[in-house]
């Protein structure tokens, strides 16, 4: 269950920004970075209001490992801030460096041929 929640918390932000951004039709990395990029911010709200979550059950109540329900939010609270630390953020980076580069290399190409 924790992980069914995990996979619609990091999917859903990030469809809407594709269909904005086009990516569906004639996907380009571009575009996917760009929608990357606008669904990393919500990724980051939902990691910051999670913490803050975690913290307040961790504190209030005994979570005991037994499927309830303050376990699974528990559960899916970790898992998100660490899939996000762990995979996001340097996933985050690196494509970014890639479409910096991809860039860079378009606009070399396109001042060669103007000359």
């Amino acid at each position: 269950m924790p992980y069914l929640i995990l996979v619609l918390l990091f999917g859903l932000p990030l469809l809407p920004f594709l269909k904005k951004f086009g990516a569906f039709s004639g996907f380009t990395f571009v575009k996917f970075v760009m929608a990357f990029n606008r669904a990393a911010i919500i990724y980051l709200l939902l990691g910051v209001g999670f913490a803050f979550l975690f913290a307040y059950l961790d504190s209030a109540y005994t979570i005991k490992e037994d499927g309830s329900w303050l376990y699974i939010g528990a559960e899916v609270c970790l898992s998100f801030i660490s899939i996000l630390l762990a995979g996001i953020v340097p996933l985050y980076i690196i494509l970014n460096i890639i479409k910096w580069f991809v860039q860079r290399k378009a606009k070399k190409a396109a001042a060669e041929s103007v000359e």
